[in-house]
């Protein structure tokens, strides 16, 4: 076991590796302080505001990011850099996955360098089949979504938080974070997650997804993204998705969205595509789904730009 795997088992508890929470410590750089989080749920570690100066500085961070067959409690470790650094992480070893723009606020996007302890989870196996799906989603043209006749769109309240927990916990049979009415409630109601939801033409809630707001950095991730079965194809998500970018501008002064979908899903990578999201890289083997883990396309937006629409 690594030092830092050390460090959060002695702050944590020996169990951690066994919870669904988001664990947060902070380690010494150089000159600054290091934010490392553990999610053990997707088995990932993942460092924020890190420099190569930090690396060399830091014998438990240097530890974390060498080759090694091991990830006892971590198999993925992914650094959120500035790209000024980029020449620093290549000649350590790490891999350029993805950027997310203005992940850092005021337009500063995020390099994503990753580096896996354990070398088979590196290996994308279906690389193939999401470069196709990829290909097939960048080429579509930019469409304005509209919602049926009869079918609203409006924000969620906490009373809307159990059929909010109901539609995602039926569309997915395992999800990276927890997806109960209690904790759908507190993010309402704590702001740190904006949802959107469909309702048809009888009222029954068809569709909803979120905005996961970083209020400090000024900048959201789009996720929770669930529609009926019935309901699909009927444009519900690329309707909602428009409003949370409306959303974000008008309530929170937010500009930069990304979000993170499924590599080998068709739908929601044709939505973003859609709605004039970039496509700027893919996460291998980043989530934890029903079939395993799996690897993740990032897509970006910056909504002050307009999109010509076909």
């Amino acid at each position: 076991m690594d030092r830092i795997a050390i460090q959060l088992t002695e702050r944590f508890g020996n169990d951690l590796a066994d919870s669904k929470r988001l664990y947060d410590m902070p380690l010494r750089g150089e000159g600054h302080t290091v934010n490392v989080q553990y999610d053990p749920y997707n088995r990932r570690l993942k460092f924020f505001e890190l420099t190569p100066e930090d690396v060399r500085a830091n014998d438990a961070i240097a530890d974390a990011l060498r080759e090694a067959d091991g990830g006892e409690l971590y198999s993925k470790v992914i650094v959120y850099a500035r790209p000024d650094q980029n020449d620093g992480w290549r000649k350590a070893g790490l891999r350029r996955e993805a950027v997310i723009w203005g992940f850092f606020g005021n337009g500063d996007n995020a390099e994503l360098w990753t580096r896996y302890p354990l070398t088979l989870r590196s290996q994308d196996v279906r690389q193939d089949e999401g470069d196709r799906i990829t290909a097939l989603a960048v080429e579509k043209d930019v469409v304005e979504p509209v919602l049926p006749s009869g079918y609203t769109c409006a924000p969620a309240s906490e009373a809307d938080a159990p059929e909010i927990a109901k539609l995602l916990a039926a569309t997915f049979k395992d999800y990276p974070t927890p997806i109960s009415t209690s904790v759908v409630a507190a993010a309402i109601r704590d702001r740190t997650s904006h949802f959107r939801i469909v309702r048809n033409v009888e009222g029954e809630l068809v569709a909803c997804a979120s905005a996961e707001i970083h209020h400090t950095r000024k900048s959201a991730e789009l996720t929770d993204c669930a529609t009926r079965p019935d309901q699909r194809g009927n444009g519900l998500m690329s309707r909602i998705l428009r409003a949370l970018e409306e959303d974000l501008a008008g309530e929170f002064g937010i500009t930069d969205v990304y979000t993170i979908a499924r590599a080998y899903e068709p739908g929601m990578n044709c939505s973003f595509a859609k709605l004039g999201y970039r496509y700027t890289g893919r996460l291998v083997n980043n989530c934890r789904m029903p079939d395993g883990f799996e690897s993740m396309n990032v897509w970006c937006r910056n909504t002050r730009e307009p999109v010509e629409v076909s």
